[in-house]
């Protein structure tokens, strides 16, 4: 059984299913050359306790990580499907990379940006790092995790991008931002 992944630098995409139900992965080490992650590639890697998806990735494939869940960090290059996504879609929701088929020990997220759908996501899920891109609108609504970190090259966050993520327990404003939408946090205790 795999435990460690370590893939090789040469590689630029990893396509769609790849590691598809690798339940005893606990660490994948994912190069700074990777552009693309399919849909479903990580796939109920239900043991993957850490991810971090390098700067260098530009798509994120619908449920790359769905079952992933032991899932207590991630670190994103930007939320939902696509670094170059200007508009709100169901791809630049947080959800998106987790997909809508249940898995145990997630829990529903609706986030509805254009048509309601709803979203599991791994509710062991902590710490979110995201580094780039923009927080469009209900990005992570109803999320379940503490922490959040955004970097300063951020400039928006969407209309209700955090409502009603009830354990939201740290959130700094990057200084980068320049445009907050309404409702940002409503719902947050």
């Amino acid at each position: 059984k795999i435990k460690n992944l370590f893939i090789d630098e040469r590689i630029t995409s990893l396509g769609n299913s790849i590691f598809y139900g690798c339940s005893s992965i606990k660490e994948i080490l994912i190069p700074e050359n990777i552009q693309h992650i399919g849909n479903e590639a990580f796939k109920n890697c239900s043991s993957l306790t850490n991810i971090i998806v390098p700067n260098s990735v530009i798509r994120i494939g619908l449920a790359a990580f769905n079952g992933c869940s032991s899932l207590n960090s991630m670190s994103l290059p930007f939320v939902g499907g696509s670094a170059y996504v200007n508009s709100d879609s169901s791809t630049t929701l947080f959800g998106y990379i987790f997909g809508t088929d249940y898995f145990a020990n997630s829990s529903e997220s609706l986030q509805v940006a254009d048509n309601g759908k709803r979203y599991y996501i791994p509710w062991k899920l902590e710490t979110v790092h995201i580094s780039g891109g923009r927080i469009g609108k209900e990005a992570f609504r109803s999320c379940q995790f503490k922490t959040i970190t955004l970097t300063d090259n951020i400039t928006y966050i969407g209309e209700m991008a955090f409502y009603n993520c009830p354990y939201l327990e740290s959130f700094t404003i990057p200084q980068g931002i320049t445009t907050i939408e309404a409702r940002t946090f409503s719902g947050c205790n």
